[in-house]
């Protein structure tokens, strides 16, 4: 409850905060719509291993200020009716020079049609730093949420990400992933894992206006316990088409 009521808070802040200094413009919105075979998060797949179409749009400042919603459908193995969730976020990012970035952000994660008592709600406070070099570009990030979704005893849940991408010929481009999650989330009486790893490794290449990009993936032997076949090692394919909603506004 209290992280709901700093998002809030958080929410009716930034306009005051970007407008403070007269700046009336250097607006962008950046939208993104994708199409893939799989959704994953965290490892796992929120699809049940199925496609999903997702969609995204920003605000964001020249100031370092965004703000933005993301949605997709989803498939629980559940009892929970769920069929898409939304998430809402604002961040701030400063460059700090030589190519390092700092990105701190707001996320609540909302799944419409849920029945309120399973508490599938919930936020994620990040803090990220980005290095970009010419050569490579590197990112690692820390997600904590005070509450996490299904937990109705304020279970907290960290989760520590880190990516890399490497531009190749051909404007083709190696990327991996390697996320770890822990917390009071997974604190159970059954001898299940208290944590649990996943990687990533994708190919990704423009092509015909679009962004395509494969991807394989696997959580470890502890988060598949957890999760059986939605973290198990597959493939997929993802086709992203990114456009501006405009800018300068």
């Amino acid at each position: 409850m209290h992280s709901k009521v700093v998002f809030v808070l958080f929410i009716l802040i930034l306009p005051s905060s970007v407008l403070a200094d007269d700046q009336t413009r250097g607006f962008s919105f950046p939208a993104s719509l994708k199409l893939t075979t799989n959704y994953l998060a965290r490892g796992v797949s929120q699809t049940k291993r199925g496609p999903a179409l997702q969609g995204r749009v920003d605000a964001r400042h020249s100031s370092g200020f965004y703000a933005g919603l993301w949605a997709s459908n989803v498939d629980f193995p559940d009892k929970s009716d769920a069929w898409m969730e939304l998430d809402s976020f604002i961040g701030f990012t400063k460059a700090l020079g030589h190519g390092v970035i700092v990105d701190m952000a707001l996320v609540h994660y909302e799944y419409p049609g849920v029945d309120n008592a399973l508490e599938y709600d919930f936020e994620d406070a990040i803090l990220g730093v980005i290095v970009a070099r010419k050569t490579f570009t590197f990112s690692t990030y820390y997600y904590y949420a005070p509450d996490y979704a299904g937990s109705k005893t304020d279970q907290s849940y960290h989760y520590f990400l880190n990516n890399f991408f490497i531009p190749l010929p051909e404007q083709f481009q190696l990327g991996g992933t390697f996320g770890h999650s822990e917390g009071e989330i997974f604190e159970n009486p059954w001898g299940l894992p208290e944590s649990y790893s996943h990687w990533q490794v994708t190919l990704s290449r423009p092509w015909l206006g679009v962004d395509w990009e494969l991807a394989m993936s696997s959580a470890n032997s502890q988060g598949q316990r957890w999760f059986t076949n939605r973290a198990k090692e597959g493939v997929s394919l993802s086709i992203t088409k990114s456009f501006s909603l405009g800018e300068n506004l």
